[in-house]
């Protein structure tokens, strides 16, 4: 399998173009952005042929490094556009991906150079909810932190936001991630704090 690595606002990834999904593309995932043992990355991108149908240029197949399926990722979408555009695959500076979610119009902005482009993504409307994941944070938060979490977002995949008077240390975010992992792993976590 041959793969081009990707960077894009703090994201890496990394992309194989192939004609249809391996059998094991999660076990890939671990293996190959393992930084240790393998080549490292937030994740691993296959490309492969759209549906029947589709006007979409391709298929956008996202599996983060511990070897789980995403959605959708706006920063994978814009590395993907780059990877498309290395080959002979896109016809225009405007094109369609499929996603899990949906088909994403991408258009690549400017290339500066043959391995630096700029592209913006549409990841589709996002979608806010009040609905809260139920947690005890207090298990984890010993009453040291106010926290305020004001809903979720949904844009293809669920973010939650929680807004903290001041951020947690080492143990708490491990303590914090195992628990909301154990009910939310499809969840993603961005803890804020607000500075005057």
């Amino acid at each position: 399998m041959e793969l081009t690595r990707h960077h894009g606002l703090g994201n890496v990834f990394l992309i194989a173009l192939l004609e249809e999904l391996p059998k094991n593309p999660g076990e890939l995932a671990q293996k190959y952005c393992d930084p240790e043992k393998g080549i490292g990355a937030d994740g691993l991108i296959i490309g492969t042929p759209p549906s029947e149908n589709s006007n979409a240029v391709n298929r956008f197949n996202l599996f983060n490094k511990d070897g789980g399926r995403a959605e959708l990722s706006g920063n994978g979408l814009r590395c993907f556009a780059q990877a498309l555009s290395m080959t002979s695959r896109l016809e225009d500076e405007t094109f369609h991906v499929e996603t899990d979610v949906g088909l994403r119009k991408i258009k690549i902005e400017k290339v500066r150079n043959e391995k630096e482009i700029s592209a913006t993504a549409e990841i589709g409307e996002a979608r806010v909810t009040r609905d809260l994941p139920d947690i005890d944070l207090s298990k984890v938060l010993k009453e040291k932190k106010s926290l305020v979490i004001p809903g979720c977002v949904d844009i293809g995949n669920p973010h939650l936001v929680v807004v903290m008077d001041e951020l947690l240390d080492a143990i708490e975010l491990e303590q914090f991630a195992f628990l909301l992992d154990e009910k939310f792993a499809e969840l993603n976590v961005h803890l804020m704090k607000v500075k005057d």
